[in-house]
């Protein structure tokens, strides 16, 4: 007994006895959740790294809603490589990376510690990163829109087929319908749809597969929807709006006002005298927009109308008949002016200008 009992002692006294003891104490004190263990320490770390990168991230995030929200263009072809906030650019940098020099110069220290510490290969400017910060903010507005007009109920869709400046033939799809608490109109733009096949029936099973995902259309809601196609789309036998009525028979096809109104005026004005007169306006427009004639003009306006509502003609649009019928009530509030400055350059040593301007003046006085 007494031999065991001095090999217990001397067992005690021992490193590698004393060192279990204190492993085992720190288990149970990591059961009792006393302590942290090594990997809640590690991952609290990981998670302070990810909360601070993200806090570091958010101006950049901001700065594309910010182009986004005010339509401005976020890169041009120039802009590329690190951004240093220490030096000024060689060439006029875009918006996007010009709005990050103005915050961090501004002392935002989020930006100031971002762009300082960070490497050049995690600065969040590529455009790879802007394009997925857009994407990922379409996601929740596009959801949102859905929502609106799901909750309205009847709904019309307006499509229409165009071509990028990259030459990528693509489908813009717009959603018009009622908003419930504010009870008005409003008009939403949903997504560009890249198309490669511009008959009507690929185009329809475009429209109908993108209503589909993006959870518009439905067997609920396939009576309550209305379609604005454009014109060449609305083919009565091979058309978008022939192969979409197939399955959805309940759904019209309804023109653009607009447009409606715009083909009507073009056909009832298809008369020789209103053509002459459109025309006789739209070059006078086109004779005195030169600054040497545009001077002669405003002079004439603060002589002979100084309380004109306007002091520039308007041009004479080819599209739209509203714009054209500013243009006439243009000219015939700025009439006494323009005729005093054509019978001005009349007097000019510029022969084809004073006959330019004298087969105006008849062509006026005819009108």
């Amino acid at each position: 007994m007494v031999i065991a009992i001095e090999e217990f002692r001397h067992h005690e006294s021992t490193t590698y006895h004393k060192e279990c003891l204190l492993n085992a104490q720190h288990l149970l004190s990591v059961d009792e959740e006393k302590v942290d263990s090594v990997e809640l320490h590690l991952d609290k770390s990981a998670q302070a790294h990810i909360a601070e990168n993200r806090c570091l991230v958010v101006p950049v995030i901001e700065t594309v809603i910010l182009c986004g929200r005010q339509g401005l263009p976020h890169r041009g072809h120039k802009d590329s490589g690190p951004l240093n906030l220490a030096e000024e650019p060689t060439t006029n940098e875009r918006d996007f990376r010009a709005l990050l020099r103005y915050r961090g110069k501004g002392g935002d220290p989020n930006i100031l510690k971002h762009f300082t510490t960070c490497g050049n290969n995690y600065m969040c400017t590529s455009p790879e990163v802007q394009n997925e910060i857009i994407e990922s903010c379409n996601l929740p507005i596009r959801s949102e829109i859905v929502k609106r007009v799901n909750d309205a109920r009847c709904f019309a869709i307006l499509a229409d087929e165009t071509t990028d400046i990259s030459g990528i033939e693509q489908f813009s799809l717009c959603v018009r319908y009622i908003d419930g608490p504010t009870i008005c109109t409003r008009e939403d733009f949903l997504h560009f749809v890249p198309v490669y096949d511009c008959c009507g029936k690929n185009l329809a099973r475009v429209i109908v597969d993108s209503l589909t995902t993006t959870a518009l259309m439905c067997a609920t809601f396939a009576d309550r929807v209305m379609m604005g196609l454009m014109h060449a789309m609305s083919g009565r036998y091979n058309g978008v709006q022939t192969h979409i009525a197939r399955e959805i028979p309940l759904a019209p096809n309804v023109h653009c006002a607009a447009h409606s109104l715009n083909l009507a005026v073009s056909d009832a004005c298809n008369q020789v005298v209103v053509n002459n007169c459109l025309s006789t306006i739209g070059a006078v427009y086109n004779s005195l927009n030169t600054p040497k004639r545009q001077a002669v003009f405003s002079k004439a306006v603060d002589d002979k109308a100084p309380s004109a509502s306007r002091i520039r003609q308007k041009q004479m649009c080819p599209t739209r008949w509203i714009e054209r019928h500013d243009a006439v009530i243009v000219l015939l509030d700025l009439l006494i002016p323009v005729v005093d400055t054509l019978r001005t350059i009349l007097n000019w040593q510029d022969r084809a200008s004073a006959a330019g301007a004298n087969q105006l003046l008849c062509a006026i006085k005819k009108s």
